[in-house]
């Protein structure tokens, strides 16, 4: 047990915090985006097409804008979405075996 030091618990507790952040906001542009998408199959199974003229142009406006996903987007990391959390963790793991490596 003499390698679980108070530097080393507290650094993992660190990645984990910082880990279940990434993984939150992910989560989140990864609801944005499916739900986004649902929008235009609930719109258009309400029988649009029989409303008034009016109505039908404002249903057709939100289906036209319903057919590009919304995305939750950070500048550098790009969308916010699984394939992100995945690309985060695998980089991550990839850096800390290669300093563990070279450290030896």
């Amino acid at each position: 047990m003499a390698f679980l030091t108070s530097h080393t618990i507290i650094s993992f507790l660190n990645l984990c915090g910082w880990g279940l952040g990434v993984y939150i906001l992910c989560l989140t542009g990864q609801r944005i985006h499916d739900y986004s998408l649902s929008v235009a199959d609930k719109v258009y199974a309400i029988e649009w097409y029989q409303a008034d003229p009016k109505l039908r142009r404002d249903i057709s406006i939100v289906l036209c804008r319903a057919q590009k996903p919304l995305k939750y987007e950070c500048g550098i990391l790009g969308d916010f979405h699984f394939v992100t959390f995945n690309n985060i963790m695998s980089t991550g793991y990839k850096f800390s075996t290669l300093k563990t490596g070279v450290g030896n």
